[in-house]
């Protein structure tokens, strides 16, 4: 289970991506799959939210992180997962056991601007510390193709009063770019627990 940058309806998303084995079949073959999604919130009262009708040779799902609700800064949210299939006859098989993605707070982009139109000499990003080491890195999308994927920053400090500032420069194979409308996506890994990770997507033009 990984952050994913997804693109649906015209632009790129943030989104948690995962993916399962079918199921070993009967005399009835796999129809569709259901996801489960499984949230508690600070009453301890699990909201659960399902998808119904994937397609049986659909073996990843992405799940749109503004369904889940980014934390705040400097915290984490367990998102939990199970999936069932069901076959050619209604019938539901058994639910997974759960698996759990650990949502951190997301970074916070600083230039580009969401919108801007120009040609970025540097993309600049910030995360709010989370008392532990983390990585950091971006990917540079042009609608469905990735263009690039950044070296890895690591940030070996991170405090909890601290803000990490990173920047990235274009390589020169790259630069400058044609002109058309691009999205860039920062990831966080978090070096604690159970590995909290995170995104956030921007997007930009070029004139």
């Amino acid at each position: 289970m990984k952050p994913a940058a997804v693109r649906s309806g015209g632009r790129h998303r943030e989104a948690i991506s995962f993916c399962w084995e079918a199921p070993p079949e009967d005399s009835n073959r796999v129809d569709n799959y259901t996801v489960l999604r499984e949230i508690r919130d600070s009453s301890d009262t699990i909201r659960t939210v399902a998808v119904y009708g994937i397609p049986r040779d659909v073996g990843c799902y992405f799940d749109p992180i503004e369904h889940v609700e980014a934390p705040p800064e400097r915290t984490y949210k367990n998102v939990y997962y199970r999936i069932f299939a069901t076959d050619t006859v209604g019938e539901p098989g058994d639910t997974s056991d759960a698996a759990c993605f650990v949502l951190a707070a997301p970074p916070s982009l600083v230039s580009p601007h969401e919108g801007d139109t120009l040609t970025p000499e540097a993309f600049q990003w910030r995360v709010a510390g989370f008392g532990d080491s983390y990585d950091t890195y971006m990917e540079l999308f042009r609608e469905d193709s990735l263009l690039w994927r950044s070296d890895t920053l690591r940030d070996i400090f991170g405090g909890l009063d601290d803000f990490g500032n990173h920047e990235m420069r274009l390589p020169d194979s790259l630069s400058p770019l044609p002109s058309g409308s691009y999205a860039w996506a920062v990831f966080l890994d978090v070096s604690v627990g159970k590995y909290p990770s995170s995104i956030r997507v921007g997007a930009f033009h070029v004139r």
